[in-house]
C-alpha cells in the first residue's frame, strides 16, 4: 500500500489540488516512473486510464491526485499522457537533494547563475 491516508488531498479547490508535500510529490513521481517501466508503457504515449487505475487500485493514490500530477508533468491528448521527462527528472532531483540542504542550495545557486 502506497498511502494509507488521504489527508493531503481532502480538499479540491476549483478543480485544483492543494499543494502536495515535496517529499510526497517525489515519491509519487518515482512511483509513476516505476509503473511505466514495469508495465512497459511508453513515456510519450502512456494510456491515462491505465496509469490512473493502477495508481488508484494498487497504490491507493486518489485519481484526482494522479490527474493533477500528470497535468503538472506532461501533456494529455486523446487519452494519452506525454511525460515531460526533464521536468520529472528535475523534480525528483530536487526531492533527493532536499535531504542534503547545503549541497542542494549550492547546486541551485550555481545552476541559476550559470550560462547554460
Amino acid at each position: 500500500m502506497f498511502c494509507n491516508s488521504h489527508a493531503y488531498f481532502d480538499t479540491i479547490l476549483i478543480d485544483e489540488l492543494r499543494p502536495i508535500a515535496p517529499s510526497y510529490l517525489t515519491r509519487l513521481l518515482e512511483l509513476i516512473l516505476n509503473l511505466l517501466i514495469s508495465q512497459s508503457m511508453k513515456h510519450d504515449a502512456t494510456p491515462i486510464e491505465d496509469l490512473l487505475t493502477t495508481l488508484a487500485d494498487d497504490h491507493d493514490v486518489p485519481r484526482a491526485v494522479s490527474e493533477q500530477i500528470i497535468t503538472w508533468f506532461g501533456d494529455t491528448k486523446d487519452g494519452k499522457w506525454r511525460m515531460d521527462i526533464l521536468a520529472i527528472v528535475k523534480e525528483i532531483g530536487h526531492g533527493i537533494l532536499r535531504n542534503y540542504r547545503v549541497i542542494y542550495l549550492f547546486l541551485v545557486f550555481t545552476i541559476s547563475n550559470s550560462s547554460w
